[in-house]
């Protein structure tokens, strides 16, 4: 019981450490990204894989008691996608030539600085502000293709890099330990969330308690496509570090049962992520 006792009291004051951005102090980071996509409908096959590596600098311009203002300034993005009749290739340290069909769009991340705003005890991004120049960049790169249409890429920018996205996106990457499980929502089109409990500094990531899947829509009419979430299973590891991010890495698998008109499509998807202090790294001149 003793030993129990002081189980739960090492894993409170993990929880409870937090961050404690020191204004001014610039940090550089890589956030890399792996993900693979098997593709199984009727008698095909397929298989994807596709690697993206964020190099950003988070500086705290304004700290007021457990709130947090950080700059996080993206400096490169590179990106492969492959699989069959498909191979593509980005870095955003590359300029000139066409743009990627596939994968272009992440070049408009270098040199966009977002504004954070970070509950130092939970890593919870609650505003983000500066998406709006993400969007305009891919606009410009993927420009409608018929004067008077839409962009190209416009309303999938518009649903991943919408203000509220883009405060789930960053809650995910800087989480840290709790003492509770947290509620982990999914951006559409899924719908519906994740539960993340934690034991010191590893967390593992499921469904919630009961439900064995979560509806999924894509496209409704003329062409419908929806179907479910399931077989979701995910785990991972967060430590600060002097009062900013430190390491963080993780993995998720689960399965997409989808259905295109009258043919079902089976979707198993592997992710890991990491997050870590870049080597040698210069940050940005402070604005």
């Amino acid at each position: 019981m003793r030993a129990l006792v002081l189980i739960l009291a090492l894993i409170a004051a993990h929880a409870a450490d937090g961050y404690a951005f020191p204004p001014g102090k610039a940090r550089v980071y890589e956030y890399s990204l792996d993900q693979s996509v098997a593709w199984e409908s009727a008698n095909d096959r397929l298989a994807y894989r596709t690697r993206i590596t964020w190099s950003f600098a988070l500086r705290a311009v304004a700290v007021a008691g457990s709130v947090a203002t950080v700059n996080a300034t993206y400096l490169r993005v590179d990106a492969t996608h492959q699989g069959p009749g498909s191979d593509h290739a980005v870095s955003s340290s590359r300029a000139g030539g066409p743009v990627d069909p596939v994968l272009g769009h992440l070049a408009a991340f270098e040199g966009i600085t977002l504004g954070l705003t970070i509950d130092q005890a939970t890593g919870r991004v609650s505003a983000v502000t500066g998406g709006e120049r993400i969007i305009a960049a891919i606009d410009a790169k993927h420009p409608a293709a018929m004067p008077g249409d839409p962009p190209l890429l416009g309303a999938a920018a518009r649903a991943l890099y919408a203000p509220e996205a883009l405060a789930a996106w960053w809650s995910q990457l800087l989480a840290l330990p709790s003492a509770e499980p947290q509620s982990v929502p999914l951006s559409a089109p899924l719908a519906g969330t994740l539960v993340r409990t934690w034991t010191g500094s590893d967390y593992v990531l499921a469904l919630p308690s009961g439900q064995s899947e979560l509806p999924l829509h894509l496209l409704g009419e003329p062409t419908p496509v929806s179907g479910v979430l399931r077989e979701v299973a995910g785990k991972g590891s967060a430590t600060p570090a002097e009062g900013m991010p430190g390491s963080a890495s993780g993995s998720l698998t689960f399965t997409l049962g989808l259905t295109a008109l009258t043919q079902p499509v089976v979707q198993r998807h592997t992710l890991g992520w990491t997050l870590k202090p870049a080597v040698a790294a210069v940050a940005p001149p402070a604005p």
